[in-house]
C-alpha cells in the first residue's frame, strides 16, 4: 500500500477536504509541467465538491491552494449514454456548477462523446471511439495520461463506470469503452490503462459507515482484484471519506 494516504473527515468537512486535495495536486501538476489535466466522475457526491473547488477559487490564494484554472484541462472520467438534457447527465453538474461557476474559465473541456453512441454499438466501439480518443488527446496528450483523477466508490466495488460483470473490465487496448446496460443506462468510461496511468488520483468515498460500502472500502484499501476499485493502481493514492477511517488512518 505504497504512496496510499487515507483520511476521513466529518460530513461538514468532506466537500472541503476534498476540495483542498484536488487543489493541492492540481497547484502541483501545474507548478511542475505549466498546466494540468482533470478527469471528474459522476455521481451524486461531486456537486458540493465543485462548490467547495470555486469557494477556493475565489478566496485569496495561498501557495498550495491555490489553482490556475486558466491551465487546467477538466474532462470527464465517465458519462451516461443519454439526452443532453436528461437528469441523469454527469455533465450537467460538472458544467453548472465548476466549469461555468469558475470565476475563469479552464483552459479546455472535454465531455465524453456519449452524443455519438449508437443503440447497436459494442463494447469495442462506433463512431464514438475515435472521436473520444480525440478528446483525450486534446485533454490529456497523446499518452492520455491525466494528471488527477477523482474516482468514486460504489457498493459493489465499482469505479468509474468500471462495473462488476462488465466486459469493458478486460479492455486493455482503447482507452474508452462503452458498457452494457447498468441502472438503466450504458455508459462510456475510461479504461484501466488509462485509470493506472494517472500521475496522482483522489478518491471520494461517501457514506463510509454503511456497511456495504465500508466492505467496498475495504477492497480498495486491501488491493482485492475482485471487485473492480481494487484493480486500479494504488500508487499516489488519496482516499477521502466521511465514514469510518480506513485502516485506522486519522480523522480531520
Amino acid at each position: 500500500m505504497a504512496d496510499l494516504e487515507a483520511v476521513a473527515a466529518g460530513p461538514e468537512r468532506f466537500a472541503v477536504l476534498a476540495a483542498e486535495t484536488t487543489a493541492r495536486m492540481l497547484s502541483r501538476a501545474v507548478s511542475q509541467r505549466g498546466r494540468a489535466s482533470v478527469g471528474f466522475s459522476g455521481g451524486s457526491t461531486v456537486g458540493p465538491v465543485f462548490d467547495a473547488l470555486v469557494a477556493l477559487a475565489t478566496q485569496p490564494p495561498t501557495a498550495d491552494l491555490y489553482v490556475d484554472w486558466e491551465r487546467v484541462s477538466v474532462g470527464q472520467v465517465d458519462e451516461r449514454v443519454v439526452a443532453p438534457a436528461h437528469p441523469d447527465r454527469n455533465a450537467a453538474v460538472l458544467l453548472t456548477r465548476l466549469v461555468d461557476a469558475l470565476p475563469v474559465r479552464p483552459a479546455s473541456v472535454a465531455l465524453l462523446p456519449v452524443e455519438d453512441v449508437e443503440v447497436t454499438d459494442a463494447v469495442g466501439g462506433g463512431r464514438w471511439r475515435d472521436e473520444a480518443r480525440r478528446r483525450l488527446v486534446q485533454l490529456a496528450g497523446a499518452e492520455t495520461r491525466f494528471d488527477v483523477l477523482q474516482l468514486g466508490l460504489g457498493p459493489d466495488g465499482h469505479t468509474a463506470s468500471l462495473v462488476p460483470g462488465d466486459p469493458v473490465l478486460d479492455v486493455v487496448d482503447r482507452p474508452v469503452a462503452l458498457t452494457g446496460p447498468y441502472q438503466g443506462h450504458r455508459r462510456l468510461t475510461l479504461t484501466y490503462p488509462v485509470l493506472n496511468a494517472a500521475r496522482a488520483r483522489v478518491w471520494w468515498v461517501v457514506s463510509g459507515q454503511d456497511h456495504t460500502k465500508a466492505r467496498a472500502l475495504h477492497s480498495l484499501v486491501t488491493g482485492d482484484v475482485s471487485v473492480p476499485a481494487g484493480r486500479v493502481e494504488r500508487a499516489s493514492t488519496v482516499i477521502v471519506t466521511d465514514g469510518d477511517p480506513p485502516g485506522g488512518s486519522d480523522r480531520t
